[in-house]
């Protein structure tokens, strides 16, 4: 499991082996209708953006870039298509901020997923907007103990209009 999400009362589970969404009490379905790898999932609000790579019988590069969907079921490419894979991904509106698996980019869109922009990325590890404030972003910063462990380090909020600013 990659990234866990809520749709109201059920539970969505980002996997290998696509978008399951578990209702209360009841065991996860297969949600999304091709399997991909979800590594990156989060909703802006009024639909689910993912990234990760190609499920079987998808004839695509390996990483999706961004995609979208209405209910999880079916995705549309929106950008980045064999650019990039997010890892991270958090969005509010259209403001989209993603971490990219290969290079650590911090990358921002403010059109709803169509262009990025790359930002300076200081060392985060995951991102999350605001949703009520677009602007405000939450920071984490990785301490590697050993291959697997990260702790908290640091918590900040920056303008996202701007490279993303620490603050202790």
């Amino acid at each position: 499991v990659h990234n866990l999400a809520y749709d109201g009362p059920a539970l969505l589970l980002g996997t290998h082996e696509g978008l399951y969404r578990q209702e209360p009490g009841q065991p996860p379905q297969l949600l999304s209708e091709t399997p991909f790898d979800v590594m990156g999932l989060t909703n802006d609000g009024t639909r689910w953006l993912a990234s990760g790579h190609p499920g079987a019988g998808e004839d695509l590069p390996s990483d999706l870039g961004l995609r979208a969907s209405d209910d999880g079921t079916t995705w549309t490419t929106l950008s980045l298509l064999g650019e990039v894979d997010f890892h991270r991904l958090t969005a509010a509106g259209s403001t989209i901020l993603g971490v990219s698996a290969h290079d650590n980019a911090l990358l921002r869109s403010t059109d709803a997923g169509s262009t990025f922009t790359r930002l300076d990325n200081p060392g985060v590890y995951d991102v999350a907007l605001d949703p009520e404030h677009r602007k405000y972003v939450l920071e984490v910063f990785p301490i590697l103990a050993n291959l697997d462990f990260y702790q908290l380090l640091g918590l900040a909020r920056g303008d996202d209009k701007q490279a993303i600013k620490r603050a202790y």
